[in-house]
């Protein structure tokens, strides 16, 4: 019986201590949230490198309405979730990297949904033109997929199959924060848009 208690003992300590370390972690980075210049090598629209090919003196008109449109949707997000948050576009000049519209919010969300629902594909015998998928215990994805093409020679018959361009939504909650990343760009894959959540995590979490 002293065992079994020391044990428990031994364990209502470890649970303690790690709540604590979490409300330390939490406390320590606090309740604003704010999003880089630059992820991956691209950089936020707003930004000085995201402005470099708009002429100069049109520069500080072109980032006051970003950053005008920015701080509307962060404050509309805000008082949805009763929560800090922080909006953000990058692009890449190139368009070898794409383009990616990021949402930083300082609670848990929720997971994410479609607007128009999930297809079932054993009624319609179909790849779902939206999916939801998960990667571990933190980080989800929705998957839309171009909608189907029809033949225009034959309307009321089977669809002429799928356009494989996915638009992927991914997000990452955890600690009373939650990140969101869609990708833009015929050549963004959602590996891409993970690899893009994971860096902008690493910055604000």
């Amino acid at each position: 019986m002293t065992n079994r208690n020391l044990v428990l003992g031994l364990l209502a300590s470890l649970l303690i201590v790690a709540a604590a370390l979490g409300l330390l972690w939490v406390l320590e980075r606090g309740d604003d949230v704010a999003l880089p210049d630059e992820v991956l090598g691209i950089p936020a629209r707003d930004a000085d490198a995201g402005l470099v090919k708009v002429r100069e003196e049109s520069r500080e008109e072109i980032r006051s309405k970003l950053r005008h449109a920015y701080d509307y949707n962060s404050d509309r997000v805000g008082k949805a979730y009763d929560a800090d948050a922080a909006t953000r576009f990058y692009a890449d000049f190139e368009g070898s990297l794409g383009v990616y519209t990021v949402l930083a919010v300082a609670t848990d969300t929720g997971p994410l949904i479609p607007e128009s629902g999930f297809d079932d594909p054993d009624y319609t015998g179909l790849t779902p033109r939206v999916e939801r998928v998960t990667f571990d215990d933190d980080v989800e994805c929705l998957l839309a997929r171009t909608p189907l093409r029809i033949d225009p020679d034959d309307p009321e018959g089977a669809p002429e199959g799928e356009v494989e361009t996915v638009r992927s939504t991914c997000q990452r909650t955890s600690g009373g924060l939650t990140v969101r990343v869609t990708g833009g760009g015929d050549d963004v894959t959602t590996d891409d848009v993970l690899k893009f959540l994971d860096a902008v995590w690493d910055e604000v979490a």
